[in-house]
């Protein structure tokens, strides 16, 4: 029931079988071109996709296999068409087949009768029990599924939780408005006292002012009249005494009129933060009343779901229970036949084809505890029911189940394999009905007690899920973009890496004038050691020597003076890509700067191609020209020296032009492979070299402009 199918573990062998091929082939990729060292070719746009996928269907495929199991859920085990045959009192039980699958009418258990009154007091005893647990069973509740009742109670207890939390909301709020009421009349208050502390200064000020300036008019008046000898100074001083009394009143309650107003103003921007703050408060426990009576009613509704779905329930729990009792009156009524004198040989047999799930071993001594002699049921009916929310829900994937059963019932935990039968979705959830084949135990538990408690493990198909659905599809477009790739690899002649193939070799033959001497340098990542690459061989050992060029790729000799009016093509030929090439114009350029030979044809070829290959040819360049960092003392002869001698090829003034062009090209090649990493040494040659330019153009007799002109080139870098 829950094992994988044969067609699962084949398809997960075949996709583990694959994703190991590709991760091989990939190791195998990397390991070439570790061996093939730095002129390996650049990682491509194809093989970055290739691995992304490839490594987007792991990712999915282990999705898939780790969201294959659900958490456990509790859960309840039960029996739709029980059949228990219980003991007869004063009735020897026999067993009349022992087979475990029994079809309808096969005799199951012979009753024989005793004999004497023993056998009746017996009878008698036990129809007064079953009379007593007919009444017991009548009172006892209906035993709803434990899952939905659990349900139910966890709704119930969130919506009185939201109740509640509503309630402390409103009654915050509430208090936050009688607070805001009590501040706003105790700032009142305070206004108020300050504004009429405010007007009595007021109202005291204008006399004093008035008083003040008629006093001054008299003191002026005396002041006047004692210049002039007809009036004492003791009378003018009382006057200024006066004066000055009234003065210092009036500065006093100015003094207090401001104060009055700065707490005039203090006790408006307290009232403002005040309503802010309680504004402020009072709105968000209102967004919170509102937030809460909308949780209010999405907790009714989920109450309201799930009493629906446990009134859905209740037809089955009655049933149970009306099953119950008619195997008690079925007991009652026996016991009445034997005590008429009749039923003193009786057979029991099965009622429908089924499976006997549990027998007493000894049906001559009944139980202790009045268990059945022996319950049978029909395949598949044995159920338990288990439920998953929406999201969780793959309506795609076939699910699997495991039965739990705990070691209350067998003693030790035990796991049974079980099978999903139906699937009911519903109110946003999908309850799944689980059928299993229990242990004995757990079967005369069910028929005793009617329910067994276990414990439900869902497992989706990894086969079936969306997530394994995508990682198929994601993997097959990963192989068809390998497929490809090898097929245009074919068609275009590349290298297993990507790589074009290198030119077929030439004969050896001595290279032309100005032509790199393959004897004289090894590029580096060609099995080179780091003084080999840049064109110095160790001791002991001799210069690894490259296949000379063919003829398309020869350099020109020393430069001429119609050198810059030579053409480069228009189009970035197949030979120009060839990296071997390439890295040959960069050792080529490395050697002339060296020897302080530097050729501004060359340096116009690197610059030209890589201003067209771009980040490709420069690294491929770079590579030519070696990781060893180069002395700047020797770019700057090799600079200067190709600054004078393309000047001195155009005296006086028409070769400044051509050699301000070819030193800022140079300036831009050597930025570009990197080979001067600190940039204080280029900006330093490029201040020197127009410096030295525009001297030469004075000396010459051009103009300002004129010389700003032929310095451009280098004035742009």
């Amino acid at each position: 029931m829950g094992t994988p199918d044969f067609s699962t573990i084949l398809i997960l062998g075949a996709l583990v079988g694959l994703l190991f091929v590709a991760i091989g082939y990939g190791q195998l990729v990397w390991l070439q071109r570790q061996a093939k060292g730095p002129s390996g070719a650049a990682v491509s746009g194809a093989s970055i996709l290739f691995w992304l996928i490839l490594i987007a269907s792991g990712v999915c495929l282990a999705r898939a296999v780790t969201s294959r199991t659900f958490p456990e859920q509790e859960a309840t085990l039960t029996g739709e068409d029980l059949f228990a045959v219980q003991p007869r009192v004063g009735l020897n039980a026999t067993y009349e087949t022992r087979a475990n699958l029994v079809r309808k009418d096969d005799v199951l258990i012979r009753f024989t009768g005793r004999d004497g009154e023993e056998g009746q007091v017996a009878i008698k005893s036990r129809k007064a029990i079953l009379e007593g647990e007919l009444e017991i069973e009548r009172a006892r509740p209906l035993e709803f599924d434990p899952e939905m009742v659990r349900r139910v109670d966890q709704a119930k207890s969130q919506l009185r939780e939201r109740e509640q939390r509503q309630k402390q909301v409103l009654s915050e709020r509430d208090s936050i408005a009688r607070e805001a009421t009590q501040q706003r009349l105790a700032v009142d208050n305070r206004r108020y006292r300050a504004e009429q502390d405010e007007r009595a200064a007021e109202r005291e000020l204008k006399p004093l002012q008035a008083s003040l300036e008629t006093e001054k008019a008299e003191l002026e008046s005396q002041e006047s009249l004692l210049r002039q000898g007809m009036l004492s100074k003791m009378e003018v001083a009382r006057q200024r005494d006066k004066v000055t009394d009234l003065e210092g009143r009036i500065a006093e309650l100015e003094d207090r009129r401001a104060l009055l107003q700065r707490e005039l103003e203090g006790i408006k921007s307290l009232h403002e933060q005040s309503e802010r703050t309680f504004t402020g408060q009072g709105a968000s426990r209102s967004e919170e009343n509102t937030k809460i009576l909308s949780d209010i009613a999405d907790a009714r509704k989920l109450v309201e779901a799930t009493t629906r779905m446990l009134e859905q329930d209740r037809p089955r729990a009655e049933a149970q229970r009306e099953k119950r009792l008619a195997q008690i009156q079925v007991q009652i009524h026996e016991c009445d036949e034997l005590l008429s004198g009749q039923g003193r040989h009786a057979q029991v047999v099965a009622p429908f084809d089924g499976r006997v799930g549990f027998r007493e071993p000894s049906p001559s001594s009944p139980p202790a505890d009045n268990g059945p002699l022996l319950v049978m049921y029909r395949p598949g009916k044995m159920t338990a029911s288990a439920h998953l929310d929406a999201d969780e829900d793959d309506a795609g994937a076939d699910l699997g189940a495991e039965i739990i059963i705990g070691a209350e019932l067998l003693g030790r935990e035990r796991t049974i394999n079980a099978e999903v039968l139906q699937r009911t979705t519903a109110h946003g959830e999908t309850e799944l009905l689980i059928a299993c084949d229990p242990p004995e135990r757990v079967v005369r538990q069910v028929a005793m007690s009617g329910a067994a408690p276990v414990r439900v493990r869902l497992k989706r198909s990894v086969a079936s899920s969306l997530a394994f659905k995508l990682s198929m599809l994601l993997g097959a477009a990963a192989f068809a973009l390998a497929g490809y790739r090898s097929i245009r690899r074919r068609i275009s002649g590349e290298g297993p890496l990507g790589t074009p193939q290198p030119p077929p070799q030439a004969p050896p033959h001595a290279p032309p004038s100005g032509g790199i001497d393959p004897g004289h340098f090894a590029p580096g990542g060609l099995g080179a050691s780091p003084a080999q690459a840049q064109g110095h061989p160790t001791p002991g050992s001799t210069p690894r020597a490259l296949p000379p060029l063919p003829a398309q790729h020869q350099l020109p000799g020393p430069l001429d003076g119609n050198a810059f009016a030579r053409p480069v093509g228009d189009g970035l030929s197949p030979d120009e890509r060839d990296p071997l090439y390439l890295k040959r114009l960069g050792a080529r350029l490395r050697q002339d700067i060296e020897a302080t030979n530097l050729s501004p044809f060359i340096v116009r070829r690197v610059h030209t191609l890589i201003g067209r290959g771009g980040f490709h040819t420069s690294a491929m360049v770079a590579v030519g020209f070696g990781e060893v960092p180069i002395d700047h003392l020797e770019v700057a002869r090799a600079l200067f020296d190709m600054h004078n001698r393309t000047v001195e090829a155009q005296p006086p003034l028409g070769g400044l032009g051509p050699a301000a062009q070819a030193c800022a090209e140079f300036i831009q090649v050597m930025r570009a492979v990197g080979a001067d990493k600190p940039t204080g040494t280029l900006d330093g040659l490029r201040s020197e070299l127009i410096s030295a330019t525009l001297t030469l153009a004075q000396r010459g007799g051009a103009s300002s402009e004129n010389a700003g002109m032929l310095v451009k080139p280098l004035m742009e870098v």
